[in-house]
């Protein structure tokens, strides 16, 4: 995503997340050349091919195709769904609400701290209220929504970090 935002610095400016708008492609060389893994699948009638967590997928189709694709997801790839970071750009786009998959669907159970302030997760949000990075220590992420606020942006500001989930 780094790579994709430094190809496109005014889109990544604009959304941290706007590989998910679909309206970009980097060819093949260029992710080879960044030292990003790749791997090229060619897929033949009856076989299925499997897109694993944090991987970007793009496809070409040669000659009549009738494709479908179910999204998908094991026990074991929930922990991944609770760190990935929606685009906001499009207020109704479909969100899934990972929180809910945690113990239910048979992944590990998270500690609170884990459910409202993943680590993962404050590393790449940018404040909503000023636009800057900040550090784990005065942000705050809304457990709805996944936003990123500095406590000293909110309005009132807050002090220090409430206990338990927050929502904006």
């Amino acid at each position: 995503e780094r790579f994709g935002a430094s190809l496109f610095p005014q889109e990544g400016n604009q959304c941290p997340q706007f590989l998910r708008h679909k309206q970009h492609v980097i060819s093949p060389s260029r992710v080879v050349g960044a030292g990003i893994p790749l791997t090229r699948v060619v897929q033949r009638a009856g076989e299925f091919v499997i897109s694993l967590p944090y991987a970007y997928h793009s496809g070409f189709n040669l000659g009549l195709n009738c494709a479908e694709a179910v999204n998908f997801g094991l026990a074991g790839w929930v922990p991944f769904g609770l760190r990935c970071k929606p685009c906001k750009c499009f207020p109704d786009a479909v969100r899934i609400h990972m929180s809910l998959f945690a113990q239910e669907g048979g992944g590990e159970a998270l500690t609170e701290r884990e459910q409202c302030y993943p680590e993962q997760t404050i590393d790449d949000i940018l404040c909503e209220a000023c636009g800057q990075d900040h550090s784990a220590a005065s942000t705050l992420i809304c457990e709805a929504c996944t936003a990123g606020y500095h406590m000293a942006c909110l309005d009132p500001p807050l002090l220090k970090k409430p206990i338990g989930c927050w929502h904006c």
